[in-house]
């Protein structure tokens, strides 16, 4: 084999392996692509199904009727003593 044979599979293993190596990560991509939308999707449908509940429960809280019960009149703990007579004033007294 001669020298010039030998560069030549070289350079042939070289641009063999290039190729090679673009493809891989040409298909590596598109499988991270693929990948990523099936997420994102699976995501979407997961936040939609969780607004629809979301928006139900509020609903339901909305539209729900709420018993109207009378407040209780508060409970004295300390009766204050009875309230006694003011005296009347006393009498003026006029000067002659």
């Amino acid at each position: 084999m001669t020298t010039d044979q030998v560069q030549e599979m070289i350079v042939q293993a070289m641009d063999s392996f290039v190729e090679q190596q673009w493809q891989e990560n040409e298909q590596f991509r598109l499988f991270m692509q693929n990948t990523i939308t099936t997420q994102f999707s699976n995501l979407g449908v997961v936040l939609l199904q969780n607004l629809q509940q979301a928006q139900m429960t509020m609903l339901g809280a909305i539209t729900a009727p709420t018993p109207i019960v009378a407040p209780e009149p508060p409970t004295l703990i300390h009766q204050p003593p009875p309230l006694e007579p003011i005296p009347p004033p006393p009498p003026l007294q006029v000067q002659d």
